[in-house]
């Protein structure tokens, strides 16, 4: 009966490590610093390179669709191969959603240049970069058709891999744009972008990224020593009892 009891209980305890492994994972020891501003971004990151779209093939005023994602290696009437800065992918978060992006030209927006964003109200639109940066930023807006942006918020989810660094939000007011910035001391793989105040879709030009963090340290949460220990303890005392049982 004993040996039946902690057998229930090392159960237990494998069920409860189960459902935490299943949490997304938040990272802990990450320093992520936020900007506000282009200015006080570059002040601390400066010299890194942007990628502005420049080289896509979208006519001033026009607005076309693009299927996601899209990199250096995209090769098609938009973007010719080698067009995107190495190390950036920009795609949108929900792949059922097809095309995945849209391509505006020049003025399609007051006082913006060409740019890329989400083709689907609602749909986060995602920076990735291969193998990882320290420091991203961009200029941020939502609109629903060209002419003027949108007033309203923005989040921005910072991650490694799966996991979440942080998380920020910013503004932009109506014909303005907004600005999301931020430093890591952990690898940046990918942020996903999105304007939250309505439907809309949401876009991102000026993407500037670089630096070289370090690795993240592969210690485990501390939620997986706890688990271990219990069910190492659970073990050993079921062993424990099996010796007694058979003296």
């Amino acid at each position: 009966m004993q040996l039946l009891t902690s057998t229930r209980l090392i159960a237990a305890m494998s069920a409860m490590a189960g459902l935490f492994l299943m949490s997304p994972a938040v990272g802990r020891g990450a320093s992520l610093v936020f900007y506000t501003s282009a200015s006080g971004f570059n002040a601390a990151e400066p010299g890194l390179p942007a990628e502005g779209f420049n080289n896509a093939n979208v006519t001033s005023g026009t607005i076309l669709l693009e299927s996601s994602p899209v990199s250096s290696a995209t090769s098609n009437s938009i973007f010719a191969g080698g067009s995107i800065l190495p190390g950036l992918t920009v795609s949108n978060l929900n792949p059922k959603l097809t095309p995945g992006l849209i391509v505006y030209g020049n003025g399609a927006i007051f006082g913006g240049t060409k740019t890329i964003g989400t083709n689907w109200f609602g749909d986060s639109l995602v920076l990735s970069f291969a193998p990882g940066v320290s420091a991203v930023a961009a200029d941020v807006f939502a609109a629903t058709s060209p002419g003027q942006t949108l007033a309203g918020s923005f989040t921005a989810d910072v991650y490694n891999g799966s996991t979440l660094l942080g998380s920020t939000s910013f503004t932009e007011d109506k014909g303005a744009f907004g600005f999301f910035g931020v430093s890591s001391s952990t690898r940046i793989t990918s942020v996903n972008l999105l304007y939250t105040t309505d439907d809309a879709t949401t876009f991102a030009d000026n993407i500037a990224f670089g630096g070289s963090a370090p690795p993240p340290s592969a210690v485990p949460e501390p939620s997986t020593f706890i688990i271990c220990a219990a069910l190492f303890c659970i073990c050993i005392a079921a062993a424990g009892r099996r010796r007694s049982a058979t003296r």
